[in-house]
């Protein structure tokens, strides 16, 4: 179930993180079983909004998410809590799925190796010596380890891509434009992509079809 999902989401968090540092801000727990409990009683329902219904997902911190802590992986941000959705977490949540944080990442998005200065680097989760890459390194740590089912990320030249790599998952960069960048930081406008890490090829399809 919803709750269930949330749960176990919640627990790698606490079990992991400290070791791995995917996340630079988790969402309050009760908010997250809120959200879960009331996907359970919509589903039960019959209100069913599809496969994403319910689903524990997280973002790299460069999406805007009404009332989460904003950072870019910066510490430019610090004090920044976002006002609205970006259009892609907006759509997450269209779908019914569930909001549990914001990944770690290089600064600005600028960078394949998934070192932050400022928060840490993200680990590498079969190895922790080595670099788990950038710059949605948080995002591929979280899905690998299922600390998130899904987590959407940017690919400009490769940091969906690489790190999903490193980390033994699945990462989509898809074609130019076909998701909106509407309230995610940019680093090259022209080169942006929206993408997302998820742990199998039927899974990204899924997220592409929300």
């Amino acid at each position: 179930s919803p709750v269930d999902l949330a749960e176990v989401c919640l627990s790698r968090i606490k079990k992991l993180d400290h070791l791995l540092n995917s996340f630079i801000t988790v969402v309050d727990e009760q908010q997250i079983y809120k959200q879960a409990e009331t996907c359970e009683k919509e589903i039960k329902r019959g209100n069913y909004l599809g496969p994403l219904h319910g689903i524990p997902f997280s973002v790299k911190d460069v999406f805007r998410a009404k009332g989460v802590p904003f950072t870019a992986g910066s510490k430019l941000f610090a004090d920044d809590v976002s006002q609205n959705d970006s259009t892609p977490v907006k759509r997450m949540k269209n779908a019914g799925a569930v909001l549990i944080g914001t990944n770690n990442l290089n600064e600005f998005a600028s960078g394949i190796t998934g070192k932050n200065p400022f928060y840490g680097d993200s680990k590498n989760p079969w190895d922790q010596h080595r670099m788990s890459g950038g710059s949605s390194g948080g995002s591929a740590v979280a899905v690998a380890t299922g600390m998130a089912m899904v987590s959407l990320g940017t690919d400009t030249g490769g940091s969906v891509r690489v790190p999903s790599s490193l980390c033994g998952v699945v990462g989509l960069k898809p074609t130019y434009g076909l998701v909106s960048k509407n309230g995610v930081f940019p680093l090259s406008p022209s080169l942006d992509h929206v993408g997302w890490i998820t742990k199998t090829v039927w899974d990204s399809a899924i997220v592409l079809c929300c």
